[in-house]
């Protein structure tokens, strides 16, 4: 299996799969560590810009949701400023904790009231 950061992927004209199959009950894991699951789902995203502007990915809680838009993030930073967006303010700072582990810079939070 390739690596969501493998750039040689990027421009290959391997065809996406449909879907992504989590398992029932989550392995332990790092949590900076991607699972298969959360790899593919990266892929897939990353397929599906190519060729779209915009994309969603949807997963239960608990699969790691976070993990994955910050590896993405790791991905684009080089491009320039990567921007997330949240509607509630824990998931503000579990991202921005994420982001920082990932990839390793501080990710700065512009916020009401802050």
């Amino acid at each position: 299996m390739k690596s969501l950061f493998d750039i040689s992927y990027l421009e290959s004209n391997e065809s996406p799969t449909v879907a992504v199959e989590a398992p029932v009950k989550a392995a332990a894991a790092s949590p900076m560590t991607m699972r298969p699951y959360q790899d593919e789902c990266g892929r897939k995203v990353l397929d599906e810009l190519k060729t779209k502007q915009s994309t969603l990915y949807v997963m239960a809680t608990g699969l790691g949701k976070t993990v994955i838009f910050a590896n993405l993030a790791k991905h684009f930073i080089h491009h320039g400023r990567v921007l997330i967006l949240a509607h509630r303010q824990e998931l503000i700072f579990q991202a921005q904790r994420t982001i920082e582990k990932v990839i390793g810079q501080t990710a700065d939070i512009e916020m009401a009231d802050r």
